[in-house]
C-alpha cells in the first residue's frame, strides 16, 4: 500500500500549484479522472535554449559569424516531465505502470519534438539529488531539443560508422553479445534488455542499459513495460547498494538527421545510469580522461548481489 505524500504548498510541480507552470504541452490523466493529473510535461521556466513556434519560420536558426569567432543562437524547446503528483516518490520503488508511463511520454515528445526538420536532436535526461544538478525535490525529467548535433552525439555517430565500415555490423549489437558472452559486466539481462556497467565506465557503477535486439530510435520502443521493469530494478539495485545516491539518467537516441538510411542500421540507442559518487577535478576536465575507482567487474558483482 502506497501513502500519499502531502502537497508541498510551495512547490511548482505539486497538484494545486499548475498556475506556478507554464500551460501544459502533454498530460496524462488518472483512471476515470480527467481532472487529475498522473503526468505532465511543462516548458522550463527557465529554458536553457530559446524556443520558437514550430510552424513560425520568421525566426529561424542561423550562424552569428565574424572573421574569427562563429556563434549560435540557443534555439530549441526545453520541457520539463513532472514525473507524478508525489511529492516524495522515488523512480526506483515507483509501480512498473508509473515508470512505463514516463518512458512512453519520453518517446512521445521525442516524436512530436522531432516533427521540426530544425530540430537536429532531441535528449530525454532525469537530474536526481543536489549533486546531480537536480533544483527541485519533486520528482521530475528534462527534455531538451537542440537544432545542432552535441560533440557527444557526433562522437558516437562516428564510433558508430567507423565500426560499421571496418566490420559490416552495429557496435553496440557486438558489444551487447560480447558482453552478454562474459557475464562478468551484466547487472541483469532479460529476453529483451540487457544492463551492464561499461567496460571503460567513467564512474563507479555506471550502467548501461540497450535492447538486445538492434533498435536504432527509442521512439520505436514497443515493450516499454519490460523496459520499465529492467531500469526499476537496476535503480533499485544502486539504492540498497548505495543508500539513494545522486545520478544522472541520460537516454541516447538517434538524431533528427534528413538522412537516416546508414543511422538505422548503425545506430542503437541506449539508457545511461552515472551515480555521482565521485567529482571530477583537474585532471579529468583537462584531459576528458575519467579515474574510476571501482571497476566495472566488481560494480556489476555488488549489483548482483543485491535486489531492488
Amino acid at each position: 500500500m502506497r501513502s500519499e505524500s502531502p502537497v508541498q504548498s510551495r512547490c511548482p510541480f505539486c497538484p494545486g500549484n499548475e498556475d506556478e507552470t507554464p500551460p501544459e504541452v502533454h498530460r496524462l490523466s488518472k483512471a476515470g479522472k480527467e481532472n487529475e493529473w498522473r503526468l505532465r510535461v511543462v516548458p522550463n521556466k527557465y529554458p536553457a535554449l530559446g524556443q520558437w513556434k514550430i510552424n513560425d519560420r520568421q525566426e529561424k536558426p542561423c550562424d552569428e559569424q565574424d572573421l574569427f569567432f562563429t556563434a549560435l543562437p540557443g534555439w530549441g524547446a526545453h520541457e520539463v516531465v513532472i514525473e507524478t503528483p508525489l511529492h516524495d516518490s522515488h523512480i526506483a520503488t515507483r509501480p512498473v505502470e508509473e515508470i512505463r508511463d514516463l518512458l512512453d511520454t519520453y518517446a512521445a515528445r521525442i516524436v512530436e519534438l522531432s516533427r521540426d526538420q530544425h530540430i537536429k536532436h532531441v535528449l530525454p535526461f532525469k537530474n536526481h539529488g543536489a549533486t546531480a544538478g537536480t533544483s527541485q525535490d519533486h520528482p521530475h525529467s528534462q527534455i531538451v531539443a537542440m537544432t545542432v548535433l552535441p560533440a557527444v552525439v557526433r562522437a558516437k555517430l562516428d564510433f558508430s560508422r567507423k565500426h560499421f565500415s571496418r566490420h559490416g555490423s552495429c557496435l553496440i549489437c557486438d558489444t551487447i553479445e560480447r558482453e552478454s558472452s562474459m557475464e562478468e559486466r551484466v547487472v541483469e539481462m532479460s529476453d529483451e534488455f540487457i544492463a551492464f556497467c561499461p567496460f571503460a565506465s567513467r564512474c563507479p557503477f555506471e550502467v548501461f542499459i540497450a535492447p538486445r535486439s538492434h533498435n536504432h530510435d527509442f521512439a520505436l520502443t514497443r515493450d516499454t513495460e519490460s523496459l520499465a521493469l529492467t531500469l526499476r530494478s537496476v535503480l533499485g539495485r544502486l539504492q540498497s547498494l548505495l543508500g539513494d545516491p545522486p545520478f544522472n539518467l541520460v537516454v541516447h537516441s538517434t538524431p533528427n538527421l534528413v538522412s537516416r538510411s546508414d543511422v538505422e542500421s548503425q545506430y542503437h540507442w541506449h539508457i545511461e545510469i552515472l551515480p555521482r559518487l565521485t567529482h571530477h577535478a583537474g585532471f579529468e576536465w583537462a584531459t576528458g580522461f575519467y579515474i574510476n575507482t571501482k571497476p566495472p567487474e566488481e560494480a556489476a558483482l555488488a549489483l548482483r548481489g543485491v535486489t531492488a
